[in-house]
């Protein structure tokens, strides 16, 4: 393998590993939030690492069994799994992100300017119902309201009556009499006592009906407070001052909100990295499969195959008992040597004959299978390709 090659699988294997390291950890971080009981937050946290391992090791399972074990059904099997484990594993990734993304924008929305504001007449609002506290009981207004109306009445009908003079007789009304009850004279200095202690009981019964009132009005105000409080959530699309401007750009780039192109963006990161980390690595093992052929490839890949005419090859006298021109040291598996000769036959270097099948192994790698091999690979080829 050359070392170009030797470098790319192995930044692909630190990519698959990080990827795939990542992903264990959001289904750890997620699973582990559904509990705070210990028991519980192991049991998910362990469920998350599991479903992560087994997905991966059935994207490992599916060439296995397509390819070298031939078993289609349990590769179709295989598959299934993975698709459905990746879904889960996509899920949690995104699952974990909007976690954390939504921590950071309730973290900003705390601080923001407009929060601090509706904050802070929060409090103002809650340490005047404080003050007025008092006056909540609404039984209490009600009586005093009742006194109110019912000394008022009492006062009316007092001023209207008829006064007396100093003699005994009639004088007109009280009220004719008295005025304001300002100065003085026999008229005020008789009646205006009873005037100024009934007038004094109103008074104070209407604090306690204007307090209430007040009380009412501070209540009121708080829960208009507290609804716009509530509305200064991160679900609130009319509210961006917390939503990263990264967001903010892209969503007014691509006509949308920004919530919605915060979700986009992080199912995307998600799916990518789910896939990427399985390919990475799946990738990284099929590349290793150079390694075991290296020394029989090098000059396959370094120039194409040339046809090879079906001429008479001389053999060695002192070829082995398996009529196989290797060292010790070095054999080619079969398989591999199968697999290159259905590729030339594929290329039509070669024809499905013996000698041709046998020249082309000898001249390619110094080597000629038994003829019970080779007529063997014949025959799964005629199979294989009738028409040829």
């Amino acid at each position: 393998m050359s070392k170009s090659l030797v470098g790319l699988r192995g930044m692909i294997f630190i990519v698959g590993i990080a990827l795939f390291g990542i992903s264990v950890m959001c289904n750890f971080l997620l699973y582990s939030s559904f509990s705070d009981d210990i028991l519980y937050k192991s049991t998910y946290s362990s469920m998350g690492i599991a479903f992560d391992i087994t997905k991966l090791c059935m994207a490992f399972s599916i060439g296995l069994c397509f390819y070298a074990l031939r078993a289609y059904i349990f590769a179709v099997i295989a598959a299934s799994f993975w698709v459905l484990l990746t879904v889960i594993s996509i899920i949690s990734a995104f699952g974990f992100m909007a976690v954390v993304n939504n921590a950071m924008e309730s973290a900003a929305l705390v601080s923001s300017t407009i929060f601090k504001s509706t904050e802070a007449a929060l409090d103002s609002v809650q340490i005047r119902l404080n003050g007025l506290s008092q006056y909540a009981d609404s039984t209490l207004a009600t009586q005093a309201q009742r006194k109110v109306d019912s000394l008022s009445t009492q006062l009316e009908t007092f001023k209207q009556s008829t006064a007396k003079n100093s003699a005994g007789s009639s004088a007109g009304s009280i009220v004719s009499r008295v005025g304001d009850c300002t100065g003085g004279g026999y008229y005020v200095k008789t009646y205006c006592p009873r005037i100024n202690n009934i007038e004094s009981q109103i008074v104070a019964q209407k604090v306690i009906v204007d307090g209430h009132r007040a009380y009412l009005g501070a209540l009121s105000v708080k829960e208009s407070r507290l609804s716009e409080m509530s509305s200064l959530n991160i679900s609130n699309a009319n509210i961006t001052s917390h939503i990263h401007p990264m967001f903010i750009g892209l969503a007014a780039l691509f006509k949308t909100s920004a919530n919605q192109m915060k979700y986009y963006f992080l199912i995307v990161s998600s799916i990518l990295c789910e896939l990427l980390g399985s390919f990475s690595l799946v990738l990284f093992s099929r590349l290793g499969v150079l390694d075991d052929y290296a020394p029989y490839t090098s000059n396959l890949v370094s120039e194409p195959a040339k046809p090879v005419t079906p001429v008479t090859h001389s053999v060695p006298e002192d070829k082995s008992s398996n009529d196989k021109k290797v060292s010790d040291e070095e054999e080619i598996p079969d398989h591999f040597l199968k697999k290159t000769t259905e590729q030339a036959l594929k290329r039509g270097d070669i024809s499905c004959n013996q000698d041709d099948i046998s020249n082309y192994l000898d001249a390619t790698f110094n080597v000629q299978p038994e003829s019970e091999v080779i007529n063997g690979w014949m025959k799964e080829w005629f199979v294989n390709h009738p028409s040829t």
